[in-house]
């Protein structure tokens, strides 16, 4: 947790270093877009989006999704693949915010249920009185400009898809199309 580090080169282990290198501690943020783009396929436009972390810094990681969705959706794409393949979870909140951006436009209007969280008995007990914290909806929120109102998703996964990532295939289900391509997910229990 230093603000600057020295590291020393050396030939072997014993040797004294012929060179030193400094290193200063820099803060660096991830963008979980590693990639997206349009896929032309003789008269349909496909989009593609690999995602590989559901990451929450606030409305500066929405904005970025957001704009990603709101160029897939001006390119009136007639297809979504979503790639997970290197995705293994992150937090509740993005995954409101990526479902909410793919579902169809009444599911996302209705507000309708995303997920129901079953705690253990203590915790199960504590917020019955509370039903937000035993679910979550879909957000209207979401730029309208950036929803794909999509009624089919292709998602491709790995062996390390999990927690989140494949929460948001089963929050999808019942409400479109979701087709699964690739390995069988981590099963991640949480």
């Amino acid at each position: 947790y230093a603000s600057q580090l020295s590291l020393g080169l050396s030939s072997d282990e014993t040797s004294e270093p012929y060179e030193t290198k400094k290193l200063t501690a820099q803060i660096y943020t991830i963008d979980p877009v590693l990639d997206y783009g349009l896929i032309p396929l003789e008269n349909q436009t496909i989009g593609y989006m690999i995602y590989t972390d559901f990451v929450f810094r606030g409305n500066t990681s929405l904005e970025q999704l957001n704009h990603v969705f709101q160029t897939l959706k001006a390119a009136n794409i007639d297809e979504f693949i979503l790639d997970l393949r290197y995705n293994q979870g992150g937090y509740i909140f993005a995954v409101k915010q990526l479902c909410s951006l793919l579902a169809p436009e009444e599911v996302v209007e209705n507000e309708e249920l995303l997920i129901y969280k079953n705690w253990n008995k203590e915790y199960q007990e504590k917020y019955a009185d509370n039903p937000a914290q035993l679910e979550e909806h879909f957000d209207k929120t979401v730029p309208i400009d950036a929803r794909l109102n999509l009624k089919r998703l292709w998602i491709i996964t790995s062996n390390v898809t999990a927690s989140a990532a494949e929460m948001l295939i089963s929050a999808l289900s019942p409400y479109m199309e979701v087709n699964v391509v690739g390995d069988i997910t981590m099963g991640k229990n949480m």
